[in-house]
């Protein structure tokens, strides 16, 4: 399977699948999710605004954190996902990375200095999430480059899979895993 048609997951998914998705994410403390999506999707707010609400009251914040993983920290200027928001924008990016200006707060969680630049090793950076920001539970979103690397690193305790009706193989659509092919 493919995890995009025409560069987003949208038309793979229909009501049933997006309202599920919108409850994981309300249930969620961090949605974990890779530069590239961000730039395909958006991601402005991560909840309605009546589980913005709901989740104010139930659990103290508006929304989950939304966590980007880019070795740059670049999202490319006038990204939706720089804009205002209910809630923090943080990138697991490499030591060195420059974070970029926005109108939320943006922090960040960098790799050891001694890390490799071709590769963030997301498990101490999940770790971190978890002791610094209170991080249990984590939804990932991402494409197939982060859930080739969360899997190798054994920290996927569940995995979610919507299957489509619509048959997608166009030839540049990733697959759910990086480095799979079919």
């Amino acid at each position: 399977g493919r995890v995009v048609l025409d560069g987003r997951v949208g038309r793979l998914t229909g009501p049933a699948d997006q309202a599920l998705l919108r409850r994981l994410r309300e249930e969620a403390d961090a949605v974990l999710v890779g530069a590239a999506t961000v730039r395909a999707e958006g991601y402005t707010t991560l909840l309605r605004p009546e589980a913005r609400e709901r989740r104010r009251r139930e659990r103290g914040s508006a929304e989950p954190l939304l966590c980007v993983v880019s070795r740059e920290a670049s999202l490319g200027a006038g990204s939706p996902a720089l804009g205002e928001a209910p809630g923090p924008l943080i990138f697991l990016t490499s030591h060195g990375a420059e974070l970029p200006e926005a109108d939320r707060e943006v922090t960040a969680l960098r790799s050891p200095e001694n890390s490799s630049g071709d590769h963030i090793t997301l498990r101490p950076l999940i770790e971190r999430l978890r002791s610094e920001h209170g991080v249990e539970r984590v939804i990932c979103e991402g494409g197939s480059t982060i859930n080739a690397a969360l899997l190798a690193e054994g920290v996927v305790g569940e995995l979610f899979v919507a299957i489509s009706p619509l048959i997608a193989r166009e030839p540049g659509s990733p697959p759910l895993v990086a480095g799979v092919t079919a």
